[in-house]
């Protein structure tokens, strides 16, 4: 990679990680659910993934990637290093999110 397409992937890893911490540093969750059809049609998907309900009202959920195209799953590791993918939780068979919940677009 060189230099300038370095610093400008630098400078958007930075503006990511700055809006991320805008919209979820000192929230709390209140509600976790699938989104719903209306939801999904709204993003012009066709799957649906686990949304977080924050206290200020946002709703943040995982996307396939970073332009949108289509419901994400949602992965992590907990303190003690488990891994939490879904894989392991029994969303579905392969983990993907189209073995979750497959909504048709509205």
């Amino acid at each position: 990679m060189n230099r300038r397409v370095r610093k400008t992937h630098e400078q958007f890893i930075a503006a990511c990680n700055q809006e991320a911490r805008r919209v979820l540093l000192n929230r709390r969750i209140v509600e976790v659910r699938y989104l719903t059809p209306e939801e999904c049609g709204r993003q012009m998907w066709s799957f649906s993934c686990v949304a977080m309900v924050l206290d200020d009202g946002t709703t943040v959920y995982p996307a396939r990637d970073a332009e949108g195209n289509d419901a994400g799953a949602l992965h992590g590791v907990a303190g003690d290093g488990k891994d939490l993918s879904s894989r392991k939780s029994g969303a579905g068979r392969s983990g993907k999110p189209q073995d979750a919940a497959r909504h048709p677009p509205a």
